[in-house]
């Protein structure tokens, strides 16, 4: 189960052909990426921990509750300035999908296996409207916040728990015929049983 997500999701690199030896779950083009992004992260690290020192020397002389105070005052106006101009509108709906196969196997070793329903996933939830609530018997639908602040005061989002089930209506038989086919099928048994007698003497 999949709850909303809060930001569209990139469609991932086809998977590449024939079978991949390696133990990772990523393509070489996601290797070569993180791996950019990886150089540029320590890259900025480096400098940032190289430049430290300029910064010590120059709050040397602030008292250490100054320079706490400072610390905690811009910091409360960094965070309220970003939840202020950041902040989306208020959810409405929370979109469910039954990922069953994300690409890996189950076990510890999670190795890449065949029928990944991710890139189905991408697919439909850049193509969601929460105008359209969708069918609960099918893998992904929408379900209005509401709904569920009502049911459960738990926001319990397992999928299970929202999704509907079709059960095929059984028709049985009334039990006096059932009662009567079993022992015309007792009566079939017992003269079987007396011909096998007859034959074997």
């Amino acid at each position: 189960m999949l709850g909303a997500v809060s930001a569209a999701i990139p469609q991932p690199p086809p998977p590449a052909a024939g079978p991949d030896p390696r133990p990772s779950s990523r393509e070489p083009a996601d290797d070569a990426g993180a791996f950019r992004v990886g150089v540029v992260y320590a890259t900025a690290a480096f400098l940032w921990w190289g430049a430290s020192p300029i910064y010590w020397k120059a709050v040397g002389a602030v008292g250490a509750d100054e320079l706490v105070a400072h610390r905690a005052v811009w910091s409360t106006v960094l965070l309220a300035a970003i939840l202020v101009f950041t902040r989306g509108g208020k959810t409405e709906h929370t979109w469910f999908y039954n990922l069953e196969n994300d690409g890996l196997s189950l076990d510890d070793k999670r190795q890449r296996i065949a029928g990944s329903e991710l890139p189905d996933l991408v697919a439909l939830w850049n193509a969601r409207d929460p105008q359209n609530a969708g069918d609960r018997n099918a893998k992904h639908f929408f379900v209005p916040v509401q709904e569920i602040r009502d049911k459960d005061k738990s926001y319990d989002l397992s999928f299970h728990r929202y999704s509907e089930v079709e059960h095929d209506e059984s028709v049985y038989e009334e039990p006096k015929v059932i009662l009567q086919e079993l022992k015309t099928l007792e009566d079939k048994i017992h003269q079987g049983i007396t011909e096998l007698e007859e034959i074997l003497g």
